[in-house]
């Protein structure tokens, strides 16, 4: 997996307008611009130029265990003089509830407004998770997705917050607890799949020599498959998704990027409504580790969600697609009869530092039992 840089230094250019530009203007599989944390150089081009007028360049530092840390700046094309500018300021020092993003102030979770001094509206009953630990690391952003997290402490309050600018991908948790995992199909265990949330993979250890292993998931609605491990002989082992065109299956076409092999882990794939058939065929020599990827249909508990999730297992997100800005989710997670819960995060692409996961234990809270009488149980 891609690390994080130490001692990472973006680029960050804003036009006349207000107009922001990232170094090496990288964009997510949404389009969602991205903060570049993996490479030590970066750029920016701007091929037809804003109207005239002042573009500001910041160097934003992150992670500086042995700072300072010395850096160069070249600009190119027909420019003026570079002068050193103020750093624009924020009202009220953004009132010590948010952080000064180039003049305007990213609020923390809880707060709003111009100089974050107004609290926002409680989403879910505070008495759910009155005594809240925070789990370590967190808050989490970036790319890169933290260690699953283990407690038998209590429940987890699970909280996402944006910003006003910059929307990237988001994320897709799992949680599970109080009973066995989602069900899990190897090699041993191929064919149609019947369960609406799963892991696929090979199987434990590396896969065989001549393997030749196939399911089909979905059932003909929404179906996401979202890889957690991926490590095939480059060329030559391949895993095959491909999009169903009928309900039995025996009409499919590969899904853009299909077949993947080596070590790359392929993005997210998802089809609005149908199946998916996905493949893994092995050659006679050298095995890799396999892969792992987990599967569910319908919809995750979205941005809205307002009832406990009680269920065994399940799966949380911002929602499809780039997330908005100035969001603000929570999800209390506390499945029925659970002595411990785990909740592993499969997808992360937020704005580092600004567009934050906040991960909670409420430490000492019961974990709430489903009414037997609600006809729409969490």
């Amino acid at each position: 997996r891609v690390h994080l840089l130490v001692h990472n230094l973006d680029l960050v250019v804003q036009g006349p307008a207000g107009e922001f530009e990232y170094g090496n203007q990288q964009v997510d599989a949404d389009g969602g611009a991205i903060v570049d944390d993996i490479n030590n150089v970066e750029q920016v081009t701007i091929p037809a130029p804003w109207a005239g007028g002042n573009y500001r360049v910041y160097v934003i530092a992150r992670d500086l265990p042995l700072g300072p840390q010395k850096y160069s700046l070249v600009a190119t094309g027909q420019i003026s003089e570079p002068v050193v500018c103020e750093e624009p300021t924020c009202p009220d020092e953004c009132s010590g509830h948010g952080q000064c993003k180039f003049g305007t102030c990213s609020c923390f979770f809880g707060w709003e407004g111009e100089a974050c001094a107004d609290t926002t509206a409680p989403i879910l009953d505070p008495a759910l998770c009155e005594t809240p630990v925070t789990v370590s690391d967190s808050p989490f952003s970036g790319s890169l997705a933290p260690a699953p997290i283990v407690t038998s402490a209590g429940p987890i309050r699970l909280r996402f917050k944006s910003d006003g600018s910059v929307q990237q991908g988001g994320f897709l948790a799992m949680y599970s607890g109080g009973g066995a995992g989602p069900p899990e199909k190897t090699c041993s265990d191929t064919g149609e799949v019947t369960s609406s949330v799963g892991v696929l993979t090979d199987g434990p250890g590396n896969y065989g020599n001549m393997e030749d292993c196939q399911w089909i998931i979905g059932d003909g609605g929404a179906v996401t498959l979202s890889f957690t491990e991926f490590d095939l002989e480059q060329g030559w082992d391949l895993l095959y998704v491909r999009a169903c065109a009928n309900a039995a299956c025996t009409q499919h076409a590969n899904v853009p990027g299909s077949p993947f092999s080596g070590s790359a882990l392929p993005p997210a794939i998802s089809v609005a409504a149908g199946r998916l058939l996905v493949r893994l065929k092995s050659d006679s020599s050298i095995t890799r580790e396999g892969f792992s990827a987990v599967f569910y249909t319908g919809a995750a508990a979205g941005c809205g969600t307002t009832a406990p999730l009680t269920g065994s297992f399940g799966l949380v997100t911002d929602g499809p697609g780039p997330y908005d800005a100035n969001m603000e989710c929570e999800w209390l997670i506390a499945p029925d009869g659970a002595t411990q819960i785990s909740l592993t995060v499969l997808e992360l692409s937020t704005e580092v530092a600004y567009d934050t996961i906040h991960v909670d234990v409420c430490d000492g809270s019961p974990m709430p039992t489903p009414d037997p009488d609600d006809p729409n149980p969490p």
